[in-house]
């Protein structure tokens, strides 16, 4: 529809970033890490929860 049309033009205009890949990353962990989500885009979040046993 022309409003699909005009909403995805809007996007392409006003984004600051337009990733087209990423390279793919290795994650190496042990079981003594605990609380640690592993996020596709390599974004890393360590909280109070994230522990070492």
């Amino acid at each position: 529809s022309n409003i699909a049309k005009q909403a995805q033009q809007i996007l392409v205009d006003d984004v600051a970033d337009i990733y087209l890949l990423y390279p793919s990353a290795t994650v190496v962990s042990t079981t003594k890490v605990k609380n640690v989500p592993v996020h596709p885009i390599d974004y890393y979040l360590l909280t109070k929860d994230s522990t070492i046993e």
